[in-house]
């Protein structure tokens, strides 16, 4: 039974050409999904956070968890929320 040739790295080269790069028009990074509102909000909420002693990753999550949550209330996001 053949199963075709295999690149170097064991992928099959006809696997291999039925992935898309990313040059092949996908964009390489998401979408923007927050507004300049959500950026401010997190802004504070991290300067907020680090006025409370807080260190500057654990800031980071709280603000963007918030920012999320927020979001996700809001219905801005890909999975909604469920009622």
């Amino acid at each position: 039974m053949d199963h075709g040739e295999f690149s170097a790295s064991g992928v099959s080269t006809a696997l291999a050409s039925q992935v898309a790069s990313p040059t092949a028009g996908a964009p390489l990074m998401p979408q923007k999904s927050w507004s300049k509102k959500d950026e401010r909000m997190y802004e504070h909420i991290e300067q907020s956070q680090r006025k409370e002693g807080r260190s500057k990753g654990r800031a980071k999550q709280i603000a963007a968890a918030t920012v999320n949550k927020r979001r996700k209330q809001e219905g801005r996001t890909k999975q909604q929320k469920s009622k």
